[in-house]
């Protein structure tokens, strides 16, 4: 297997294996040769490194390399004190080992790996566990004094301590909180929760974070009434020719998250619906439809949000072999 650097550093502390694996090296390809006894590939703890820091709400993973099919012991111990065992592994075909520990107490520290059953030697890294930060929560979102409509779909965020939970409720300044969700605060600090329209009000937003940096953040904001905007159909316009071949889209303007539904027909015959869609935050809609026969036709877009209609637009589908 390749002989990585951290494997030459830790194989130098071992005067017995390094001149036996050296001297059976392919210096070309920097490869032991199989004849080299796997008891003769010293083990290596690559996590945590040498030197890291992480916090006591920090889940450490123990990693390294060594002989494939050897067994590797994990222990850890404070600077003077007995070593405690973590736990035990087997390393794979590869040459990897990996192995998830536990939460560990404040202060300055150490890990061993040792191979056994099919592997030699160990490695010693330094570390150390220091106290958790707690960051109190904040409500970023929606900001203080803010306002939106009742379209608007409202994303609660903020800052916290990592890993801690926040619950977020909702509610007018003058009534009962409702819940809106929880969520766990990343690694960064930050966290985010996707909400529900909400009526017209003036409203205030609650999120509370538990556990480890309790506390507790309030914002007001308004929500409004959402004007409505009057549907409109601007394709096909009015008087528009295609042939039979062509794929008409539908658009036009509305109420933004309004669903605005499309029909289509002859001038002289029944409605037949095309598709539906829902008027972006810009106030645009767009619907594709499919080939339509020749004739004369009409289209219209109704909007659910008030039931405001369309003027109809005429357009002509003609026949292609007639061109």
């Amino acid at each position: 297997m390749p002989l990585e650097d951290d494997t030459r550093s830790k194989l130098a502390r071992f005067t017995a294996l390094r001149h036996p694996i050296w001297d059976n090296m392919d210096r070309s390809t920097d490869l032991i040769e199989s004849n080299v006894s796997p008891l003769e590939v010293p083990g290596t703890l690559t996590s945590p490194a040498e030197g890291a820091l992480f916090d006591v709400n920090h889940v450490p993973v123990f990693k390294g390399r060594g002989a494939p099919g050897a067994m590797v012991t994990i222990e850890q111990a404070a600077p003077g004190g007995d070593w405690e065992r973590v736990g035990t592994t087997t390393i794979d075909a590869c040459g990897n080992w990996l192995f998830i520990g536990q939460c560990l107490t404040v202060g300055e520290r150490k890990a061993r790996a040792t191979l056994s059953h099919g592997g030699t030697g160990f490695a010693v890294n330094a570390f150390t566990v220091a106290q958790a930060v707690t960051i109190p929560v904040t409500l970023m979102s929606p900001v203080g004094s803010s306002a939106f409509d009742t379209n608007h779909v409202p994303v609660y965020g903020g800052r916290g301590t990592p890993g801690a939970r926040v619950t977020v409720e909702q509610g007018t300044t003058t009534g009962a909180w409702y819940p809106v969700g929880a969520t766990l605060v990343d690694t960064n600090g930050d966290w985010s929760l996707t909400g529900q329209k909400l009526p017209a009000a003036s409203r205030q937003a609650r999120a509370t974070q538990s556990g480890i940096g309790a506390s507790i953040a309030v914002n007001a904001f308004t929500v409004a009434r959402a004007v409505e905007v009057r549907v409109t159909l601007t394709s096909p316009e009015r008087g528009a020719t295609f042939d039979e071949h062509h794929i008409p889209v539908y658009q036009g303007r509305g109420t933004p998250g309004a669903m605005v539904t499309v029909q289509q027909g002859t001038t002289t015959g029944n409605w037949y619906r095309v598709g539906e869609a829902r008027v972006n935050t810009n106030g645009d809609w767009s619907c594709i439809g499919q080939k339509l026969p020749a004739a004369t036709r009409e289209a219209r877009a109704i909007q659910g949000s008030d039931n405001s209609v369309s003027t109809r637009n005429t357009f002509t589908v003609l026949c292609k072999d007639c061109l």
